[in-house]
């Protein structure tokens, strides 16, 4: 749908174009933490005709990761920006992101430090969010290309996945433990 009210969801906000309101997500029910919250936003203080709404992944994130992604959204809206500027109309400036790309937003942190991916499209979708979310982190995006054996086989996901519904699990140690299902209980 066509609409004025234009918005950008981030991981932990949606920053929100044309509106100056600053609040916190509804569904955000501890009085103190949506306090604590407002708190941010105020300390944030965005620019006026910016406004920015806490989402329920914000709950107990430390005022650094919350200012993370108020930096990615407004370097991203700021790119947008420059790109209305120099297209010529009529053109697309911005496409949201693909569902993969929308993964690595809400899930990636600065704990992680790669990224694997099995297609080279993808890969570079990936790259492009994690240049803007993560600027210090640009070789953050692996790309698989060994053909002869897949991502879950490299990393030995495979074998971890059959390990936990077969009957017998060998440790690191040497030790075994055995599951036997029974009708009254599981020994």
């Amino acid at each position: 749908f066509v609409t004025s009210y234009l918005s950008l969801p981030g991981r932990y906000f949606v920053y929100t174009l044309g509106r100056d309101q600053q609040g916190v997500s509804r569904k955000i029910e501890d009085e103190k933490e949506r306090e604590r919250l407002k708190g941010v936003i105020d300390q944030i203080s965005p620019p006026d005709g910016v406004g920015l709404i806490v989402r329920t992944a914000g709950i107990g994130r430390v005022k650094t990761e919350l200012l993370r992604d108020y930096k990615y959204l407004h370097r991203l809206w700021t790119d947008i920006k420059k790109k209305v500027q120099t297209e010529k109309a009529p053109a697309l400036v911005y496409k949201e992101m693909e569902l993969s790309v929308r993964a690595a937003r809400d899930y990636l942190t600065q704990e992680v430090s790669e990224v694997w991916v099995d297609d080279p499209d993808t890969a570079a979708q990936i790259r492009e969010y994690v240049a803007l979310a993560f600027p210090k982190s640009p070789d953050m995006v692996k790309v698989h290309t060994e053909h002869d054996r897949t991502l879950w086989e490299r990393f030995g996901l495979t074998k971890q996945v059959e390990q936990i519904y077969s009957r017998e699990v060998t440790l690191p140690s040497g030790g075994r433990l055995v599951f036997d299902h029974t009708e009254a209980l599981t020994s």
